[in-house]
């Protein structure tokens, strides 16, 4: 064997370049990396995890309060404002502390008080601005609910006292 043969078989494994072998590890490493970031966009949005953003409540009694929680988990590296707007008077958000700090987590408790909600299906929102650094998302949390009469009932239904200053039809 000549000088130049032993250095060309040394350079070249038996099973193949160098580049051949490595090939199937670069990929299990490429798709264990893609796959993490699928899961983690899949439960996150801009780096934030959050739970318990729908609730079935059922039947309900008109007069009862409703009680959620929404967990918030900050995955970032810097902190997220929590800002909540609810979409009507009847309805709640307790925000404790309104920055999450990186990796931080919050919970945030909301309540729906349904003694002057309209009879039948119910849906009373929520909404949560994230706000990271030059990042802004929202957040809806949806409460669905059927408000049947009870306690309270005969109060939403009854008319207000005074002038009736509704507009009437002239006959004639």
């Amino acid at each position: 064997m000549t000088p130049q043969q032993t250095v060309a078989s040394a350079a070249v494994p038996a099973g193949g370049s160098r580049l051949s072998r490595c090939i199937p590890a670069l990929l299990v490493f490429a798709g264990l990396g893609l796959g993490v970031r699928g899961i983690l966009g899949l439960v996150t949005t801009n780096g934030v995890y959050t739970a318990g953003l729908t609730e079935n409540a059922g039947v309900v009694q008109n007069g009862s309060s409703i009680r959620h929680s929404v967990f918030f988990r900050n995955l970032t590296r810097q902190p997220v404002e929590v800002i909540s707007e609810p979409g009507c008077g009847c309805t709640i958000a307790d925000v404790p502390d309104r920055t999450i700090p990186a990796f931080g987590s919050a919970s945030v408790k909301v309540t729906v008080h349904t003694g002057l909600t309209a009879l039948g299906p119910q849906t009373k929102m929520v909404q949560f601005l994230l706000l990271s650094g030059r990042n802004s998302w929202q957040k809806t949390l949806q409460i669905r609910m059927i408000v049947r009469g009870g306690k309270g009932a005969a109060r939403a239904a009854r008319k207000p006292k005074g002038k009736d200053l509704s507009p009437r039809r002239s006959t004639g």
